[in-house]
């Protein structure tokens, strides 16, 4: 299992931080930071889980999927800005050197 990690200044937006543990392509785990705003704030985590069993590039229907499952507002990305912030932390750890 590997451990990547990203920043991703989104265009007109805010800065998201992601950490993203997997394997083979399927996220096992995601941390969202940044100075961005999701509300209700408690929806984050719920957020964050709803991507683990999932393939890289199925990150943002499954998010914004589960966003609009809790009525989650997200003010300064999209879902698309977290699966391209996932993307670079992978291919970040793929790209490593042994």
């Amino acid at each position: 299992m590997a451990i990547g990690k990203s920043v991703l200044k989104v265009p007109g937006g805010k800065l998201l931080r992601v950490e993203v543990e997997h394997e083979a392509g399927i996220v096992k785990r995601v941390e969202l930071t940044g100075d961005f705003f999701i509300y209700p704030e408690e929806s984050l985590a719920e957020l964050e889980k709803a991507l683990a069993g999932c393939e890289v590039d199925e990150v943002a229907e499954r998010f914004d999927n589960a966003a609009a499952r809790l009525q989650a507002q997200l003010v300064g990305f999209t879902p698309a800005d977290v699966q391209t912030a996932v993307r670079l932390a992978v291919e970040v750890v793929e790209g490593a050197a042994p």
